[in-house]
């Protein structure tokens, strides 16, 4: 009897993590993050609902790799696309961050900039958590070989 694999998708404490667990954490963390500036901001234009709104496409891929038959590579590449154009969106509020935090002198909506900052966080960590993830993989795949 052949030993057993643990799961392509198990981490290192034998916990399945990979793309698609990554993906429905970015998911739900940009729709937190939609929900909330509506929520609790004074902001109520459409526009505070984009953060949102990438959640439901990034849950949407996710739930077509767990359940849909997508491989890991096609959910990876559409999350990744969709958090280049969430970085893209969200990048140039970074900067106005410490205005904001400050008390908003110059800055023309503090809870846009929240908001906004807060979507680029969130982006660039599954970008860096994608980065782990395929250096990972590819350590281990040279180790086999």
């Amino acid at each position: 009897m052949a030993p057993e694999r643990p799961s392509p998708l198990a981490g290192s404490a034998g916990l399945p993590f990979g793309t698609v667990v990554l993906a429905f954490s970015y998911g739900a963390a940009l729709l937190a993050i939609g929900v909330a500036t509506v929520a609790l901001g004074e902001v109520a234009h459409w526009t505070a609902l984009i953060p949102a709104m990438l959640g439901v496409l990034v849950l949407l891929a996710a739930a077509g790799g767990r359940f849909g038959g997508w491989g890991e590579r096609v959910v990876g590449g559409v999350v990744l696309g969709l958090s280049a154009v969430a970085l893209m969106g969200t990048l140039s509020a970074l900067p106005m961050l410490p205005a904001a935090l400050a008390g908003g002198d110059g800055v023309r909506n503090a809870a846009a900039v929240f908001a906004r900052s807060a979507t680029a966080v969130a982006s660039v960590l599954y970008v860096v958590g994608m980065a782990v993830l395929i250096l990972r993989r590819l350590r281990d795949r040279r180790a086999r070989a």
